[in-house]
């Protein structure tokens, strides 16, 4: 597995469930809505009938998609892998001389971080999924605000937290995850200084590369691209529909 899977990976197992490393396949298990997938490392690894999602990345190989298709899935949300050499700038700067980044330090400021992806991720939904993550991210921001290969990065306004952003430090390779403005604070350019902020982060640390995900053809795959970020490759995530 390439180093930026393996960050990912890492990101599934800090916030979201955990994975097992099989030689022919890796397990993601995970009690988050949507997130329990299997992941074929060869052409020839065998699928397991019990997972309803696989999800593709180089190493599977060329002829998963007419097999998945003829088993009855069908393609669903598409991640493009990106990279970025920390011997470069962004193309997109922006100085936060009106607030400054923080760095959550206590329960608080983790609970602060949690609150923001709420209210960006989520929004006033209430449905079954939605009320899981209310749930879930205060615990996983509590959790993982002390880990030394981790940071939680946040900017405040008025003593609010608005904007937040998850760096997974793995290796060589910094992930960059959880890019989240409360919709009211949006267009401010901040999480453009967040994004700057978290590769002199990984500067600071010796490391040599950032890496993330988006969704292709989103608004978060143009705003990273635009940015600098260079798509390595796409992961497509083959769903078997509900019976």
């Amino acid at each position: 597995m390439d180093a930026l899977f393996r960050n990912h990976l890492s990101f599934f197992r800090l916030h979201r469930g955990d994975f097992f490393v099989a030689p022919d396949a890796v397990y993601i298990v995970a009690e988050a809505p949507g997130v329990t997938s299997w992941v074929p490392l060869s052409p020839t690894a065998e699928r397991p009938a019990d997972f309803d999602a696989v999800r593709l990345i180089p190493e599977s190989g060329g002829e998963w998609g007419e097999r998945l298709q003829a088993a009855g899935f069908r393609p669903a949300e598409s991640l493009s892998y990106q990279e970025f050499p920390l011997d470069r700038e962004l193309t997109q700067r922006c100085e936060l001389s009106e607030h400054e980044v923080h760095i959550a330090s206590s329960p608080d400021e983790a609970l602060a971080f949690a609150e923001v992806q709420s209210a960006a991720f989520l929004g006033s939904g209430d449905s079954p999924d939605d009320r899981w993550w209310r749930e879930f991210f205060p615990w996983a921001a509590l959790r993982n605000y002390v880990d030394p290969n981790q940071d939680l990065l946040m900017i405040r306004s008025g003593g609010k937290a608005v904007a937040v952003l998850l760096l997974v430090y793995d290796d060589e390779v910094a992930g960059i995850y959880a890019v989240a403005t409360r919709p009211e604070y949006r267009n401010r350019g901040l999480s453009t200084g967040l994004l700057n902020a978290g590769l002199e982060r990984a500067r600071q640390r010796g490391l040599k590369r950032a890496i993330l995900q988006a969704m292709r053809g989103s608004f978060a795959d143009g705003f990273y691209r635009r940015a600098g970020f260079e798509e390595r490759y796409v992961s497509t995530v083959w769903r078997r529909p509900p019976a």
